[in-house]
């Protein structure tokens, strides 16, 4: 090869790497930040930065779409299993109830009659505070009202306390008032006198030594009890359902009325409190 064509061929070599060179300083710029994008694409979402905008917990439009939920109050015990009973439920083997697991049981201790207004004693009560008793579960009691007025939810409350006598209780009392079938006296009954009656009931039966409880179901709270105005005592919720979610603190949630119960020839009402 002559001296010659080997300068030729160096010169020609310098000129080709100075043109290739920044093309390929640019070609291997360019992996880099496909590489880069790349591997952003693929992290983890946990460690991207979020772009989704929060909405205040105080915001209209979140209060109006998603309504509070407030569960049952907090308590460093698991809730209780209960059951409520009446006449309607006759005979029943209270070792078998106890056996069966549960805990307490609200009794029936009478009514007001919902044609004519008078007051009765549940004609099982006796029977089954002393059964439930002697089985070895606490017991409550509650009264069926049909009160129309303060003046009746008064005498309710009364006629409780001279019943229950010298009977102790390990559970409260509760203001039991509910809408019945038929040609009842208390038709026209109104949420303001409804709550008024509740509160004087609740009153006395607090005066007494004893916790008052106010029982309702969904329909009575939409469209009848006042429950800011009854606050002060504990809240009875019949809501039969597989979760129990409320705008107030319920103590006892009456979830079935078609419990099955060994012991117990019939449904029965089931429930869990809170202690």
């Amino acid at each position: 090869m002559s001296s010659s064509f080997k300068k030729k061929t160096s010169k020609q070599l310098k000129t080709y790497l100075a043109i290739l060179l920044p093309v390929l300083a640019v070609l291997l710029l360019l992996a880099v930040i496909l590489t880069l994008g790349k591997f952003n694409a693929e992290r983890p979402a946990e460690t991207q930065p979020s772009t989704t905008t929060t909405v205040a917990e105080d915001s209209t439009d979140a209060a109006e779409t998603e309504p509070e939920e407030t569960q049952p109050p907090e308590s460093t015990e698991p809730p209780r299993v209960g059951i409520d009973v009446s006449e309607h439920q006759k005979n029943i083997d209270w070792e078998q109830v106890k056996a069966s697991g549960v805990d307490f049981v609200m009794i029936r201790l009478g009514y007001r009659g919902y044609t004519e207004g008078r007051l009765y004693m549940d004609t099982y009560f006796d029977q089954h505070y002393r059964g439930a008793k002697e089985a070895g579960l606490d017991v409550g009691v509650y009264f069926f009202s049909q009160a129309t007025t303060v003046k009746e939810a008064r005498s309710e409350a009364r006629f409780v306390l001279t019943v229950l006598g010298w009977r102790e209780l390990d559970m409260g009392i509760a203001f039991d008032w509910e809408f019945v079938n038929g040609d009842a006296r208390t038709a026209a009954m109104d949420g303001r006198t409804m709550t008024d009656c509740a509160i004087t009931f609740c009153d006395i039966i607090a005066d007494a030594g004893h916790s008052p409880l106010v029982y309702f179901n969904q329909y009575q709270v939409d469209n009848y009890y006042i429950l800011d105005d009854l606050t002060a005592y504990d809240f009875w919720l019949a809501k039969y359902a597989d979760e129990m979610n409320f705008d107030y603190p319920v103590k006892m949630w009456q979830y079935t009325d078609s419990g099955t119960v060994p012991g117990i020839p019939i449904p029965v009402d089931v429930n869990l409190y809170w202690p």
